[in-house]
């Protein structure tokens, strides 16, 4: 569990970084929310429910825009899921805690927008009081990592959020019930709906 904690904080931790030396140099602007010509007041939070994408199976996620342009926007997002996993008997042996977590750059003026991301994917395996790993552990810790390319419908006035992938997997102990690879690159696709606001 401790080297997973390291895992997201040393992912974590540039983020609060960049946002405490954006408050500092640019105190001024960061206090007036983002306004296009349209005199539209942009909305930067969203939470969304995505089955397949960057947790494999499924994952409940909140995503931000760290930062906006015209037309270019840096996004941030951080997922959960909890999966029991069945072993060769097939019972629940054990559940895995994943945390997928992705930095993405969006391209497209109007609602519709390109969106291209690199993401990873923390992990942790729980095993029973009467299950142990085949090296005899409690617990397992895995990283798997990939690219995104997809499509998101996204208003800046916030409401309806939508998005579909096509990512690229590359392996470390992937798996979905009987399903896993050792090796990748293995590609998958993802379809997130959900609602932006503030």
């Amino acid at each position: 569990m401790k080297k997973l904690f390291q895992i997201v904080f040393f992912i974590l931790s540039p983020l609060f970084i960049y946002s405490q030396d954006s408050l500092r140099i640019n105190n001024d602007t960061t206090r007036k929310p983002y306004i296009d010509s349209a005199n539209v007041k942009l909305k930067r939070h969203t939470l969304f429910f995505e089955l397949g994408g960057t947790s494999f199976l499924y994952s409940i996620k909140y995503d931000c825009i760290l930062k906006q342009w015209k037309k270019f926007s840096i996004n941030y997002d951080i997922g959960f899921s909890i999966l029991p996993v069945d072993n060769y008997r097939k019972i629940n042996s054990y559940r895995e805690l994943r945390l997928p977590m992705q930095l993405s750059g969006l391209y497209g003026k109007n609602k519709n927008k390109l969106e291209l991301g690199v993401f990873i994917m923390p992990s942790v395996n729980i095993y029973t009081k009467k299950e142990k790993s085949y090296e005899g552990k409690k617990t397992e810790y895995g990283l798997g990592k990939g690219i995104d390319v997809g499509y998101r419908y996204q208003k800046k006035q916030g409401g309806l959020f939508f998005k579909t992938s096509f990512l690229v997997f590359f392996g470390n102990g992937l798996s979905a019930g009987t399903f896993s690879i050792y090796e990748g690159p293995l590609p998958w696709i993802g379809i997130g709906i959900g609602h932006t606001f503030k």
